[in-house]
């Protein structure tokens, strides 16, 4: 999507998508099969943009989705130490 869609674009829309009908049970039908892939692309992103924190921060993926936030971790620390409380995305 990168290629063909901007940031104004949704924002020319209040922010929201429509989608077709059907799209959304679809999606549910099949989350099982997309979450995971759609968290793979999510980590690549954020490592991406975040290309200093590759070496400093081993389990971005844990952090964004399988980390209790009360447990420190290797990620959690070197994020806070980056970024503060301040969300890095």
């Amino acid at each position: 999507m990168h290629d063909r869609l901007t940031t104004a674009q949704p924002a020319a829309q209040g922010g929201a998508i429509e989608l077709y009908p059907g799209v959304a049970w679809s999606l549910a039908r099949l989350s099982g099969l997309l979450k995971p892939a759609l968290e793979v692309l999510w980590v690549d992103d954020v490592r991406r943009w975040n290309k200093g924190l590759v070496a400093h921060v081993p389990d971005i993926a844990g952090h964004l989705f399988g980390r209790d936030p009360g447990v420190p971790c290797a990620a959690r620390v070197a994020l806070l130490d980056a970024f503060g409380e301040t969300c890095f995305y």
